[in-house]
């Protein structure tokens, strides 16, 4: 870039913009690094990413893209430390918050399923069967029967590890 062309992309895109442009592009090199189970630069382009989306306006496009960050950091993150790796809470909970404040539908299984899955592995077998139930809700809500059998089959493992066996067969059958 010659020195005169800084001042040119400013002039046609704004800050907003850019940070915008810059989001999607570490989202896209996040994912792409993920795809090559390149663990450690995916959550590193995708810790770039947040940290730009916090700096851009809020408002329902700025939340979808801190959403989507989250979405591939979790797993990440997961396939990186492990299930019971308490950085998955701090990305995760806040992400289940945009996906139901965002009635983003897409969001709702892998979000709360890796959720479920990490309170049983940390355990808090409560938190978990709570999880369970909002897939339940959410697949029931969505009529969507893929995602109440995962809800089912959450509330399975969580009454099952309470100890709820009877209640564990009831949602299995």
């Amino acid at each position: 870039i010659r020195e005169s062309e800084p001042e040119l992309l400013a002039h046609h895109y704004s800050a907003a913009e850019m940070g915008e442009q810059a989001v999607r592009y570490w989202l896209k090199a996040g994912a792409l690094a993920m795809q090559r189970f390149a663990l450690q630069e995916a959550i590193t382009h995708l810790n770039r990413g947040m940290v730009l989306v916090e700096k851009l306006p809020a408002g329902p496009m700025r939340d979808l893209m801190e959403l989507e960050l989250r979405t591939v950091l979790g797993p990440a993150v997961v396939a990186q430390h492990g299930w019971g790796q308490g950085e998955v809470t701090r990305i995760l909970e806040p992400a289940l918050s945009l996906t139901e404040s965002l009635d983003h539908r897409p969001s709702y299984a892998p979000v709360l399923h890796s959720l479920w899955v990490h309170y049983l592995c940390v355990d808090r077998l409560a938190v978990s069967l709570e999880t369970a139930e909002k897939l339940l809700a959410a697949g029931t809500a969505a009529n969507d029967d893929s995602l109440v059998l995962v809800g089912y089959r959450a509330a399975v493992g969580s009454h099952y590890w309470l100890g709820n066996h009877t209640d564990a067969l009831r949602h299995g059958d």
